[in-house]
Parts: C-alpha cells; sequence; structure tokens
C-alpha cells in the first residue's frame, strides 16, 4: 500500500504514533495527585524512553517470529503487533521504579517530588486504581 519498504516502515510508525500518542481515555496511564490538590493525568506517551521502545520493538519481532513459524509465511513486523506490544508494554507496569529511587523518576517526568502527595494507576475502564505502594511524599 505504501510503494516501497521504507514508505511502508514510515507509514507504520506514523500510524502507531497516531493511536498511541493520542490524548483519549484507554492512554491514559497515571494519576498524579499534588499538595495543592491538583490532579494530573500522565499519558503512556509521556513516560516512554529508548528502553521502551526498545522493549515493544522486542515483543513485536517476538510476536512476528512466532507467527512465521506457525504459518510457515514470513510476514515480518505487522502494525498490530507493534501496537499489541504498545499496549502490553504499559500493561505490566514494568516501567515504574523502585521505590528507592521515585524521586528521582518523579524529576525526569518533570514534577517536584516534594509536590507529589498520591500516584495512581489509571485501569482501562478509565478508574483509577488505589495508589501505588501507599501515599508518596
Amino acid at each position: 500500500e505504501a510503494g516501497n519498504i521504507g514508505a511502508a516502515i514510515d507509514q507504520l510508525i506514523e500510524r502507531v504514533l497516531e493511536v498511541q500518542f493520542a490524548r483519549r481515555e484507554e492512554n491514559k496511564f497515571l494519576e498524579i495527585t499534588l499538595r495543592s490538590g491538583r490532579k494530573e493525568t500522565l499519558y503512556r506517551s509521556d513516560l516512554l524512553s529508548g528502553a521502551i521502545i526498545a522493549s515493544i520493538v522486542e515483543r513485536a519481532k517476538g510476536m512476528a517470529i512466532k507467527r512465521s513459524i506457525a504459518t510457515q509465511v514470513d510476514q515480518g513486523i505487522s502494525e498490530a503487533d507493534l501496537q499489541q506490544s504498545f499496549v502490553a508494554e504499559f500493561n505490566e507496569n514494568d516501567i515504574f521504579p523502585p521505590t528507592d529511587i521515585t524521586e528521582d523518576w518523579f524529576k525526569l517526568i518533570d514534577f517536584d517530588p516534594e509536590n507529589v502527595v498520591k500516584i495512581s494507576p489509571v485501569r482501562r475502564d478509565g478508574q483509577v486504581r488505589p495508589a501505588l505502594r501507599g501515599v508518596v511524599i
């Protein structure tokens, strides 16, 4: 559909970014409550790093390899592989830092740790789950 491999790759990247970077309900990831009482919502894209991108690509490659083995047809990585891998990476919550470096993590995402009272993951149904590891002060 794209004409050549380079154009196909560019189109694939564009589609994944459109879906995953959209500020919509299913992309909400964390709710941060500040000392002032204000609540901030962080989306998946706010927490994206090179390491997370690498992990997403590795997952997608694994899915493509398994599919190729099962079907005996080499199709490469599909958009569905990347979209599913993106969602799976965040659903596993492996991106949360150990509690001993939470302060540094808040600074990396532009929050003053002294102003953060609570951090809560957002469920896929849009509801906020109970705070992670209690209250963060």
